[in-house]
Order: C-alpha cells, then structure tokens, then sequence
C-alpha cells in the first residue's frame, strides 16, 4: 500500500491556478512517505499522484493515489514488466521502459493502453512538454523528442552536463533532467531548454531516479523511496489583471494582486510601461498602481509589465503583461445663442452642437445668476447649482453621439456686466469610471446691457 500525506493542491501548477488566494498556502510536510516506496517514474496532475511502485512478484505497477484519503484509488497495468519514466498530458500516462526500450501511451479513466512504440536506444525518464514527448536515454547521455505517435523529431546531446540523464520532468516551457550517477558525486537536477541549452543546475545527496513537476518545485524521491521536495524556490506566479478599456483622460487602475509566491512567502512588485502613448505610473511597487490616461488621437493601447519577486534570499522572478486600450472621444462643440450682446431681463436660446465617438451625457456650464426655463427646450433633466457657486449645470436626458443638437431658455440676470458660459462637458456612458470632459473651445464671454437694478445709487 502507498501512503501519501499531501492535500491535493500541493502537485501541480495547474491545482495553482484553480484556487483562491486564502488557499495558495499549504501545511504539507516533507518528506511524503511512500510504502513500499517509489521504484520508477513519478507524475503530479493537481489532484491525484502517481507512480510507479515494485508489486513484489518481479512486476511493476502503476498507482494513483488520493492524498486526501491516503489511500490507492486505483491500479494501472503497463504492456511490459517494468517501468522507469512517467509523464502526465491530455488524459494520459506515458510511461518509458528502459528493459523493454518503449513508450506507452495509457488511458486515465480506462486503463487500458492506447498506442505503444519502440525507440531507439534505452528510454529511461520521459516527459510531455509543447506537444511532443522527450525520453532521456542513460546510455548515449541524449534526449530525443518524439511525436506522440513514435515520429522522430531530433535530439540534443547531455554529455557536457549530466553523467547519467534517467529521469526527465517538462514544466513552462522547460525540460528537468534528473541525473542517477552513482556514486552521486555528479547527481542532482539539470535545467535546460528544449535545444539542451543549460539554465540552472542543482546538486542531490543521492541519485533522481524520478522527477516531477508541482507547484512547490521539483519532487523527486528519497533514497527510501519517500516523496521529497528537491528545490522549494520556485518562480512566484506574476498575474498583471485583465486587459481594460476606457476613455482618454480618466483614472486606470492597474492589479497584481493576483500574483502570489506558490510557496506561501511574500512577493514584491515593480511595474513599468512597455508600449503605448508614454504616461506616469503612481505607486509603482504595489500591487495596484495608478495613472491618468492621455489625450489621444485615434484609440491607442497601452502595455504594462509587473515584475513579481519572492522573498527568498535570492529572490526568484515573474512578468506577466497586460493591454489598456484608450478609446479617443473625440468630443467637438459649439455653443450659439441669439445675440453677443444680452438686455438686462430678458429671455434668451441658447443651442448646443456636439458631436462624440462614443455615446455620452451633456451638461452645460452656465453663470450661476442665470435662470434656466426647465419646462422649455430639448428634455432638461435637471439644473444644479455648482459647489463653488459661481455655475450652474444643466443636464440633458438626451445623449450625444454623433451631430447631436440640444436648446434650452435663459433668462438674463438684471445686473449689467460680463458674463463667463464655461466650456460645455461631455460624460461617456458605459465606461467605469468615467469624469466630465470639457469640450474645448466652446467657452465664451457674454456681455449683459441695461438697467442695472441690483446697484445703489
């Protein structure tokens, strides 16, 4: 019977990215013992684990095993008597046989084995990784990739950093060689692209004959055969947020805060802008900077990269990107009325023209001591006074979008003087967030003649 004390999360990087934040940190304790010890391949798929254990009548066997419950769940025979590599893609076990010198292909939820191959060399370790299957050959010191029907696609020599490539794990775009010299001198795991180019390498106590990928690192078995951690400093997982659309001139804020460190540490964050119209990000180490959209002419993208560091002594790194698309108004306007110069008490149109890209809510800005004839004119909704008391806002049920018109009635104040019609505004409907827009150039200065009944002789 296999023994794992481990919740199901703990595997994989794909369990990661299904569970909520309170859930990124685990109690697991390593190492997991495992009876009557792994003897082969190991593979992690988020849920359940597996791998391949002696049966004790000369055979090999592959098990699957719930860490919730700590017990086998189920049993899976392999067209050859022993197994030695292990590897989890799209509903199936591969697994290699290095007596047999073959791949198989077997079904998770049946268990029966779709397609088997032989290759060329000795097959120790195999993993899955971009679509094609890779096999360590101990023999040679190469890894071959295949097609996941036997084609042969080419191969890269290990010789240069590995004394014995047996066992092989594929993760974010990587290959992970365990290396089974013995003595162990040289042992240990290898990192490196799929053109065998060396990233990273790492020393072990004793031989990988197995490794597995999951989201607290590299898991390889002990010299009993226990499951154990071998590198606990993964990359922290960087997520920049959704891509977000909104108007030209308007607040954005930015969020990582759905980044976190897969081994339940702290992360730091360092935004910048990478493409766009240039603007200022405020509070650019946190997880949610901000910043003000530009003018634009024409919509425009805006791209954004968060680096996402762990607290590790020598922190580990992610980037992710995310897309900002600034929609240009294009709001234009006049403002016209029946004369330049007003008489003192008397009523007065005055005409709206606007025009916008996108739908939006009119408001003008008018002298505070003008009175505006609700019941008249295109659909007022309402008139407020302005917190400053200097203006008044007239609002307008009907939107803008393209030539919209819009009239209203004043009546003049008595008192004689100059008087300031503000720049009308515009409010874009349909957008978070959105503010008032002046529409430029609609402003004008209005001179008031007559008697002025407000002065004191």
């Amino acid at each position: 019977m296999v023994v794992v004390a481990l919740l199901a999360a703990a595997f994989s990087g794909a369990a990661a990215a299904t569970t909520t934040q309170e859930d990124r940190t685990s109690d697991v304790e390593f190492p997991i013992e495992v009876t009557p010890g792994v003897d082969g391949g190991l593979a992690t798929d988020g849920e359940f684990a597996y791998a391949i254990v002696d049966t004790g009548d000369g055979t090999d066997e592959i098990v699957k095993i719930d860490p919730e419950s700590e017990e086998v769940v189920d049993t899976y025979d392999m067209p050859f008597d022993y197994g030695s590599g292990l590897a989890i893609a799209e509903g199936s076990l591969w697994v290699s046989s290095l007596q047999a010198g073959e791949v198989a292909e077997i079904d998770l939820d049946g268990g029966g084995t779709v397609r088997q191959f032989g290759v060329t060399g000795s097959p120790a370790g195999v993993a899955y990784l971009d679509g094609s299957l890779w096999v360590g050959d101990p023999g040679l010191d190469v890894v071959s990739e295949f097609s996941t029907n036997g084609e042969y696609r080419g191969d890269f020599d290990t010789e240069e950093y590995t004394e014995t490539v047996y066992s092989l794990a594929g993760d974010d775009g990587r290959l992970r060689l365990g290396d089974a010299d013995d003595p162990v001198s040289s042992s240990g795991v290898k990192t490196v692209t799929t053109d065998g180019t060396l990233q990273d390498s790492r020393d072990s106590e004793t031989t990988v004959d197995a490794v597995a990928t999951s989201r607290f690192g590299l898991l390889t078995p002990t010299a009993s055969g226990d499951i154990q951690l071998f590198i606990d400093t993964v990359e922290p997982v960087a997520d920049a947020g959704r891509p977000q659309t909104g108007i030209e001139l308007r607040q954005f804020e930015l969020d990582g805060s759905a980044s976190f460190d897969p081994n339940g540490g702290n992360v730091s964050y360092e935004w910048t802008q990478t493409a766009g119209p240039s603007v200022t990000l405020r509070n650019a180490s946190t997880a949610t900077p901000e910043f003000t959209a530009p003018d634009v002419d024409g919509n425009a993208t805006l791209t954004f990269e968060v680096e996402v560091s762990d607290d590790a002594e020598e922190p580990n790194t992610a980037t992710d990107t995310v897309d900002v698309t600034v929609v240009d108004l294009g709001q234009e306007g006049e403002r016209t009325d029946d004369a330049s110069v007003f008489t003192a008490g008397q009523t007065n149109r005055i005409q709206l023209n606007a025009s916008a890209n996108v739908r939006g809510q009119v408001r003008d800005v008018i002298p505070a001591s003008w009175d505006v004839y609700e019941e008249y004119g295109s659909n007022i909704s309402r008139v407020e006074e302005g917190e400053d008391g200097e203006v008044k806002y007239v609002y307008f049920e009907q939107r803008v979008r393209s030539e919209t018109s819009l009239e209203y009635f004043v009546e003049v104040p008595d008192r004689t003087g100059e008087y300031e019609f503000r720049d009308f505004e515009v409010r874009a409907t349909g957008f978070e967030r959105a503010s008032w827009q002046a529409v430029d150039g609609t402003s004008s200065t209005v001179v008031v003649v007559g008697q002025d009944t407000n002065t004191e002789d």
